[in-house]
Order: C-alpha cells, then structure tokens, then sequence
C-alpha cells in the first residue's frame, strides 16, 4: 500500500445529507404505520429492519460520504440558501428504487415537494462550488421508514397504506 492510499485511508468521512425533522404528529402516525408495516412484512417472513421514530427525518439531499474537515466549510455556505418552504403534506408511500426490488421503504412527500426540491437544487449549486458533487442520482424527498436486508417486492406490505395521506409539517430552514 502506497503512503497516499494510506493517507486517503485514513482520512476521517462522514455519510450525509441534507434533512428536516418532521413534527410529532406527523412522526407519530408514521410510527404506527410502521408497526403496521413490521407486522405486515413480518407475517409475510419479509426480512427488513425498522428506523426508530425519534430518527425520522425528511431526506431533502444525500451528499454521500464526505471528508470531515469540508463540514464546517460546507455549513457556513449552505445556510444562506436554505429558507422556510412552508407546509409539506407526507402523502404515500413507496419501496426504493421500485415496490418490486425495494431496499428502502419510505414516505414519500405531495404537496409542497417542488419547494424541497428547488433548496436541494440551491444546496447542490453551492456545494458544487465546493467541489463537492451530490450523490447521484437525486432521490425524491421522503422519510426512511425501513431497510429490506435483501432487495424485493413489498407491494403486498404497503398496499393498505400506500395512498394514506399524514399531517403536514413546516421546514424552518
């Protein structure tokens, strides 16, 4: 091993992404939706593992995996560009990248979703400046509900909830 891979090695790096925490309510029908959900996948012997309710957050931006000595310079400039979008509606839900091979079951966002995604544009124009380039390629705005351990269809686990509509939530910035 070269001395440079060493040194890249080592280099400390953090897994990141822009995000915002939904209200109580919002966190709290989403929790019972996931016991649902557990109950369901368990039932149906669907391997997959739970977010706890306090981490729920709404995913604007993941960055990927980024070195931590660019953190605080990546801070200073994104927050004069992230502003208050108002009221979001949680509307469906969903099995990334697709029902049929899913890896992620998550919440996905209605109403208000355009004005998430135009932050994370003006959060991607100013970390390019940084030189660092978002993850690609961009994901919907959504709240992680649960992992499957091994991609596969989930569409029999989120049919009775897959239209239902939560509280919405404002973003403060």
């Amino acid at each position: 091993m070269t001395d440079l891979v060493r040194a890249a090695a080592a280099t400390a790096h953090s897994r990141l992404f822009i995000g915002a925490r939904p209200s109580l309510a919002v966190t709290s029908a989403l929790s019972q939706v996931a016991e649902a959900l557990a109950r369901r996948a368990a039932s149906a012997n669907i391997d997959a593992s739970w977010v706890p309710p306090p981490a729920y957050h709404l995913s604007i931006g993941y960055l990927g995996w980024v070195r931590d000595e660019l953190i605080s310079a990546m801070v200073a400039e994104i927050a004069p560009v992230v502003e208050p979008v108002g009221e979001v509606k949680v509307a469906r839900l969903f099995g990334a990248p697709s029902t049929a091979a899913a890896q992620v079951i998550a919440a996905g966002i209605g109403a208000g979703s355009d004005r998430i995604m135009s932050v994370r544009d003006r959060v991607a124009a100013v970390l390019a400046k940084l030189g660092v380039a978002p993850a690609a390629p961009p994901v919907p705005p959504h709240i992680t509900l649960g992992r499957r351990n091994v991609a596969g269809g989930i569409e029999d686990v989120i049919l009775p909830y897959a239209e239902q509509a939560f509280s919405g939530w404002g973003i403060d910035s």
